[in-house]
Order: structure tokens, then sequence, then C-alpha cells
């Protein structure tokens, strides 16, 4: 039968609990020998081994043979190791602890203080499985606890076999925000050659702002620097700054931009808004930047501004500089003042008002500078006739001041009134059978009617300037009609087979021209196969000039599931297409047609593609296209990008990281002997 021994030592400084199969006590040394599935609890200190040796006057402990020890929510495992309760240090040879997000492993692992640990040819690991896929290695570590490591040097191996070399090397190795290097991107550019980008360094200043630098190597540009700063302070403030500068080589020249934003909360309904967009020139953004929707841009903002809101109104001041990329102007509001008040309900009628003072400048051909201010004051009705028909009667005063007119007379006056009727009422119809499997139809009209009048006062002397300028009379009636076909399936959903829109206005002060007709319908829109079609009908020329028709088509193969001969399940699929076609037509010119096809799914159990590209169907030129493949390597992740666009732009990006450290990857540099340039 097994005896088990428990002694409680109770000293001033600490109550010890020993444990085991066998105990002897060498009164005469203060020694205390455990062995057989030996214990010992001091405090928060607990030592688990075959054999443990324990002197009480200095609080040594010796533990041989898969000692486990664990200091709070540490553990520490190793063949065997020495540890002093008094001061919290120890070594343990051949040890194992976990650190944040994987395992390290070291010939001896020195525990220098509480939150200190040193380990020589040590390796690290987020792999669980044995032996680990990958490991990186190191003849001397400093750890800190929640904070840094520090290596020298660092190895990386992959099942065994060097692969990178660093002389040194320091991460975080908490989950909280550290400083540090950041892992750079290396690749390869039709236009720009090879690239390094993203050599960062990041610094967390404290809970309030970090600052990151980075620096980008481009072969056939040159060099940039970036600086990013960006700060917080809850319900008080919060904003960024991007800088970068870029010295190109050929030919040389310095580039530059500049943007940032900023909003602070100051209480009492006020708030300060400021916006900077700034380069150097037009094209700094396309030759630059790898998010394609900035290359889009055609106007820069940049802006401050103070609000101020009440229960019952707002207020909001602006100072403005815009400019336009394309045209190459530029126009700046000094100041812009808007005041609002919230829309007040009085009874059945709705009354709003909005005043605006502008003053700016334009800089185009020439310098032009102009002041305006107006007031809109409008009301409005809502009732029913007939508890079916909506009428929405609506009036509005616009009184509008000019720092000039044409004649050269200052502080111009125009008033207006405007007044528009609207009627609208919604019918629904239920069909008495169904078709195949639609149970019921059901047909919903919405068609809605207004007329608006704008009469004619004399403005002959009023400038165009800043969106305010003359308001032709006029006196126009809209017609809008919406149809909705919808059907309810035996198995009970609900689905819109076909819905269309029919509108068209007309100036009755002008009976001579014939309003156009605008048309747009979807059949199917929320199913798998789609339909839309929109176009405008000249009712003079009896035809349509302008169309656009877009089909879609999408569907999923089923997944698919098997199991190898150690009864583990792979999974297939499922496999998702998706197939558009648009044709655009102009009156005048020829209609263009556009086939994307789309493809992503499972290849294996690990492999992820998805491929897609643009084809002009007339002269089966390819316009672009993209290929991303990712595998799944248990402790790595692996990918591919290839993408091309018009003009022979192409570019190819390859990956491989570890997925529980995503931020520590390596990418096509270190494979440049299998990949062609």
């Amino acid at each position: 039968m097994l005896l088990v021994f428990l002694l409680i030592f109770t000293t001033q400084a600490q109550r010890v609990e020993f444990w085991g199969n066998h105990f002897v006590s060498v009164e005469s040394e203060g020694k205390v020998i455990i062995t057989d599935s030996a214990g010992i609890r001091e405090g928060k200190t607990l030592l688990i081994s075959d054999s443990i040796v324990y002197l009480r006057d200095s609080g040594v402990l010796w533990a041989y043979k898969n000692p486990i020890l664990i200091i709070d929510n540490d553990t520490l495992i190793g063949d065997s190791l020495l540890y002093r309760t008094d001061t919290g240090k120890g070594v343990a040879f051949g040890g194992k602890t976990h650190v944040q997000k994987g395992w390290l492993y070291g010939k001896t692992l020195y525990k220098v203080s509480k939150d200190v640990l040193q380990v020589t040819h040590g390796i690290f690991t987020t792999c669980d499985l044995e032996p680990p896929h990958y490991h990186f290695y190191s003849s001397k570590m400093v750890i800190r606890k929640n904070d840094m490591a520090v290596v020298t040097p660092l190895i990386l191996k992959i099942h065994n076999l060097p692969v990178v070399a660093a002389p040194f090397w320091f991460f975080p190795v908490s989950s909280g925000r550290k400083s540090g290097f950041m892992t750079p991107r290396f690749g390869f550019n039709s236009l720009d050659g090879r690239f390094i980008r993203n050599l960062s360094y990041y610094w967390a200043i404290n809970n309030y702002m970090d600052l990151t630098t980075t620096l980008d190597l481009i072969e056939k540009r040159g060099v940039r620097l970036g600086i990013d700063f960006i700060y917080t302070l809850y319900k008080h403030f919060n904003g960024s700054m991007a800088l970068t500068l870029a010295q190109e080589f050929s030919p040389e020249k310095r580039r530059w931009s500049l943007f940032g934003s900023h909003l602070h909360t100051l209480g009492r309904g006020f708030k300060i808004r400021a916006q900077s967009n700034l380069a150097s020139d037009v094209d700094y953004l396309q030759d630059y930047s790898e998010d394609k929707t900035e290359w889009l841009k055609t106007e820069w903002n940049s802006f401050i501004s103070v609000s101020k809101t009440w229960s019952f109104a707002s207020m909001n001041l602006t100072v403005d500089d815009r400019r336009d990329l394309v045209r190459n102007t530029r126009r700046t509001t000094l100041p812009s003042i808007h005041w609002g008040l919230y829309t007040l309900n009085l009874g059945p009628a709705r009354l709003t008002h909005n005043l605006d003072f502008t003053h700016k400048r334009a800089y185009e051909e020439s310098l032009s500078v102009y002041t305006v201010a107006n007031s809109n004051l409008n009301l409005s009705l809502q009732s029913k006739l007939f508890g079916v028909i909506q009428l929405a009667p609506n009036i509005t005063e616009i009184t509008t001041f000019f720092d000039r007119d044409t004649a050269g007379k200052h502080l111009t006056r125009r008033d207006i009134v405007r007044t528009q009727l609207s009627i609208s009422t919604v019918i629904y119809g239920m069909s008495l059978f169904g078709l195949g499997p639609v149970e019921r139809f059901r047909q919903t009209l919405r068609p809605s009617f207004s007329l608006s009048f704008t009469p004619n006062i004399n403005q002959e002397n009023i400038v165009s300037i800043g969106g305010y300028g003359p308001i032709p009379p006029s006196r126009t009636y809209t017609f809008t009609l919406s149809n909705t076909y919808e059907g309810k399936l035996k198995s009970g959903k609900k689905i819109t087979i076909l819905t269309s829109q029919l509108s068209t206005s007309r100036d009755l002060l002008h009976p001579e021209a014939k309003a156009p007709v605008s048309v747009s319908s979807q059949l199917f829109p929320q199913e798998r196969i789609n339909w839309r079609f929109s176009g405008t009908y000249s009712t003079e020329k009896r035809k349509f000039t302008q169309i656009s028709i877009v089909t879609n088509l999408s569907f999923s193969l089923g997944k698919r599931t098997t199991r190898d001969s150690t009864s583990q399940v792979h999974r297939f699929g499922p496999w998702n297409f998706r197939i558009t076609h648009s044709m655009t037509r102009q009156e005048e010119g020829k209609g263009t047609q556009r086939l994307s096809i789309s493809l992503n799914g499972k290849m294996t159990k690990n492999w992820d593609l998805s491929y897609s590209f643009d084809l002009d169907p007339e002269s089966g030129e390819i316009l672009s296209q993209s290929l991303n493949l990712n595998r799944d390597l248990h402790c790595w992740a692996l990918s591919f990008r290839w993408w091309t666009q018009p003009g022979g732009v192409w570019s190819y990006d390859f990956k491989i990281w570890i997925k529980a450290l995503p931020d520590i990857s390596f990418k096509r540099s270190l494979f440049e002997v299998f990949l062609p340039k």
C-alpha cells in the first residue's frame, strides 16, 4: 500500500507544505529530502518532482527527474532545477516554459528575477507538435515578462534546417501595445521594379499616443521616409498625422505629402474638426499609393471647423481649402458659416430654416473673390385625402445677398418663393392563382406626381458664383411609377420577382422640349440569377438613347467530405462561381461589353484558391486578372498573390508567416532563387 507523508512546517516567514511517498529529515543540516511523487508548496510557489531536496534555512529547492515549478501563473518544466524561494531566482537544466503565444526551450534557463529570464541555447516555437515544424534558435536570450525579448543571434529553422539568420533580433512578447520593429514587405512591380516597403519601427509612447517611422526602398524611384503619429484621449480628442518625404533619383526630385485629421470635443456642444490633405504634386498618390481607390481621387480638401449644437439648432464655422487635381484649380473659403434649425413640428406642419454665409477666393484662370449670404425658410405639410392619397404641399422662401452684381452695385438682394405639391399613393393587388412553385402573386404600385412652381423675377444683374446665381422660372411636373411583383412559394418563402420604375419630368413653360423617360428594372434581384436594366427613352426620337444591361449568375458546387486511412476528415469546396456580363450603349457611338468571372473555394483540405478576370467579349482581350493561393501549414500559413491591369502593369507577392505571430513574416526575397524576376 502506498504511504503518503504530509508534513507542515510553520515559520515566522512562510508556511511550507510537503508531501511524498518517502520522507527524510536531517535536522542538523536543516535539510528535508522527499522522493517518489514528491511535492512542496510555499506561498504561491509549487514544486512537483520525482525527488526534492529542501534547505529550510536558505529556502533552496533542488529537484531531480521531471520537475515542474509553478509560480503564480508561470510554469517551468526541466530535467532538473534549483530555485530559491527567498529571492525568486533559480536555474533549470533542459528547461521548458510557456511565454506569450508559444513555448520556450533551453539548455539552461536562469530566472534572474521575478520578471526576467535568461536562456542559453534556447529555441522558441508556437507549434504544438513533437518535433515542431519550425523553431527560432538562439545561443543567448533575455526575456522580460510581458515586455520584450532580445536574442543573439536569431536562426529560423524549418524541420531543423536553417533557413534565415540575423545577428540579433528583439520583439515584444506581450499581447498589449509594445514598441519594436515591424516586419518589412518585399516584392516586385513591373513599373517600380524590386521594392522593400515598411521598414518600420513602432513606438508605443504611452497609453494615449504612438508613432511609427517607415522607410521604403524602391528600385526605379528612390527612397521614401514616412512618419505616422496617432493620438487619442477618450471622450476628449483623437487624431492622426501622416507625413511622407520622397527622394527620387531618376530624374532627381523631392516630393512629399501630409495627411492628417483631428477631432476635439470641448463640451457644452462644441467640437473642433480639422483635416489636412496636401501633397507636392497631383500625381503623388498614383505613384506611391498601393490602395487603388486612392488613384481615383480628383480632389484634395483641407479644413478646420468649429461646431456648436443646441437642443433646437446647430451652428458650424469652417475654413476650407479645396484643390481640383484634374482642372488644376483651387478654392479657399474664409470662412463659411452655417446655421440650421432642426425640424420644428407644428401639428401636421414642419418648419425648417437654414442660414449660410460664404466668403470664397477662387484661383482659376484669374483670382476672383466673392461673398454670399443665403437664407432658406421651408414650410411643409403632410396630410391624407380619403385616407389613401398622401398630399404634401411645400413652400420655400429664399433670400440671398450678393456682395456685388454685374453692374458693380454692392450688396444686391434677391428674394424668391418656390412652391411644390406632391401627391402619392400605394395600390396593392393579390392574384387568385399561382404558377408552378408560386402559390400566390402580389403586385405593389406606387404612383407619385409632383408639381413645382418658380416665379419669373428680375435677375439680370445677379452674378453666378459659388453655387448661387439666377434661379430660372419654371412650372415643372414630375411623374414616377414604381411597380413590384412578389411571389409566395408553397414552401412559405417569399421572393421578389420583378421591380421596375418609370419616371419623367417636363417644364410646362417650354412645351416644345419633349421630356425623356427614365426606365429601370430588376428581375429576381435577390436570387443567384438576376438581371438589371436601365435606360433613357427619347419621346422625341422614339428610341432609347442610353441602355445598360447587367446579367449576374452565381452558383456553388456542393461540399465533399472524405476520410483517409487514419480516419481523418478532409473537406473540399464548396466552389463558388460568379459570372457577370455588362453591356452599355450610347445613342452616338459603339456600345461596350465586359465579362467578369470569379472562382473561389477549397482545392484540398489545406489549399484555398480564388481567381478572377475581366474580359472584353468582342476583342477577346483580358483587361485584368488576379490569382490568390493560400495554404494552411499547421502552425504556418502561405499566401501567393498575382495580378495584372490594363497597360501591362503587373505584380506578384509571396508570403509565408507564423499564424500565432502574424507580424513575423518572410516574403518573396527569401525565395528569389525559385521565383523569376
